[in-house]
């Protein structure tokens, strides 16, 4: 198992810190313990999962301890995520002969002002094996376990537009300009997607400019789009991915969305610590020329590169840095990266995660000229999942046009669902995608290679 897990985070709330640890025997003296069924819609597929503590219910954390089970009880997030019938049980406290024998143990850990918490989760082996089903995982572990639920954790949900729906004015009018601005959305296909949601449209149209709202309510008025199911199937999926991507790139926080957004990027720092402790930043940096290291400065904010450099010494920084910059200016860059320690050490992997993702596209740049596309994505690329991070990467607009003339038997083998019906109607003419052209498509092709490239590094290939 690797270092870090996202598997506590589907039961536990993001407020407590968790750290893992293999256990063959687990026997401790406790003073309360829970157990917890987790079950998927029938009886027969049913396991257990423990909270245990050497703490005393007390009046003063009585409260805590039963919002606390409620919270773990609440089966919402397991299943929008796996879209099956789960429930989570509270089968209540257990004796102090507790064992599970094999399994898996977390500790716990959250401190707030008046009352601290000091606990375990305990998954017992059968545990996995029933969560393997639940998000139906062929290859049994845990890796492949935690790849899955990125994955579902990176794709809007089926309801997902009454989450944005749930945030005020502004938030709505900063995301809707934000996709029309960077025009991966277009006037029409907002227009349908609107008229799709019916009453609950007239709040998005509210918040556009009066510019697009008139011209989308001429489209509607006048009957220039056409709405079929598999049409609003389309559009749903591409407006609603746009928007899940504009909100993170905009950092709005969504109703519920919160705590996925949190897990999912508990899981890039997870991957993240254990490619750093293959090729740490300090290994691409030093072999960049002058014209590379001014493309890293001129492409990565001066507050996110300074926390990124927070994992490498004085010495590292100075060595890389002098090719680009004067003697005062790493003083000035130093002085920036002793101050970045004062953030949270979440806050500095992120900073790294997103320094090492600006590295990578420019290491890689050159390197996919040389690269034949069929041959590196059917090398690379074998699942639908992995073309649907592509997509939340470059859009799918860059995705179909790339796609366009490969072999039939590989695009039946990663084109699924809504984006094959996408694909089909594309290449039959019968939707166009407009701002994007046939003479591009070898850029595309080469941002489409270079993410592929990088996803492989981080592992979520």
């Amino acid at each position: 198992m690797q270092t870090d897990s996202v598997i506590p985070y589907l039961f536990l709330p993001v407020s407590i810190k968790c750290k893992p640890y293999f256990f063959k025997k687990f026997d401790p003296e406790f003073e309360f313990g829970i157990e917890f069924s987790i079950i998927l819609e029938k009886k027969e597929w049913q396991a257990s999962f423990f909270l245990i503590t050497n703490q005393v219910l007390t009046d003063e954390n009585h409260i805590y301890y039963k919002q606390l089970v409620n919270f773990i009880t609440e089966p919402r997030l397991i299943r929008t995520l796996s879209k099956k019938k789960v429930f989570i049980q509270n089968r209540g406290f257990i004796s102090s002969d507790f064992s599970t024998g094999e399994g898996v143990i977390f500790s716990v850990e959250k401190i707030e002002k008046d009352f601290t918490l000091e606990a375990y989760i305990v998954f017992e082996a059968r545990f996995f094996e029933l969560m393997y089903e639940i998000f139906d995982v062929e290859e049994k572990n845990l890796e492949k376990l935690e790849k899955k639920i990125y994955y579902l954790l990176s794709t809007p949900a089926d309801d997902f537009s009454e989450y944005i729906l749930k945030l005020p004015d502004n938030k709505i009018q900063l995301i809707l300009n934000h996709i029309l601005h960077k025009k991966i959305a277009s006037v029409d296909m907002l227009a349908s997607y609107i008229r799709n949601l019916g009453k609950d449209g007239e709040r998005l149209v509210e918040n556009l400019s009066s510019r697009v709202k008139a011209e989308l309510k001429e489209k509607i008025k006048s009957g220039r789009i056409f709405s079929t199911y598999r049409w609003a199937e389309e559009v749903s999926y591409i407006i609603n991915r746009n928007l899940l991507i504009a909100s993170r790139e905009l950092e709005i926080s969504l109703p519920f969305f919160e705590r996925m957004e949190f897990i999912r990027k508990s899981y890039e720092i997870a991957i993240l610590r254990k490619e750093i402790a293959q090729k740490p930043l300090v290994s691409w940096l030093i072999e960049f020329d002058l014209e590379k290291l001014n493309k890293l400065l001129s492409s990565v904010p001066r507050n996110t590169l300074a926390r990124a450099l927070t994992f490498l010494n004085q010495k590292e920084i100075e060595q890389i840095f002098s090719k680009v910059m004067s003697k005062n200016g790493i003083k000035l860059l130093l002085e920036d990266v002793l101050y970045s320690f004062n953030q949270s050490e979440e806050e500095r992997f992120y900073a790294l995660l997103k320094t090492m993702r600006s590295v990578k596209e420019i290491y890689y740049t050159p390197v996919v000229e040389k690269l034949d596309f069929q041959e590196t994505v059917e090398r690379y690329l074998s699942s639908p999942e992995t073309l649907d991070l592509i997509v939340n990467e470059i859009g799918f607009a860059k995705v179909i046009f790339s796609l366009k003339g490969l072999r039939e038997e590989y695009l039946e083998k990663i084109l699924t669902g809504t984006l094959k019906k996408i694909f089909e109607d594309f290449t039959k003419n019968k939707i166009i995608i407009k701002e994007h052209f046939d003479s591009r498509i070898r850029d595309y092709r080469k941002e489409f290679l270079k993410i592929l490239l990088i996803l492989r590094d981080e592992g979520k290939v």
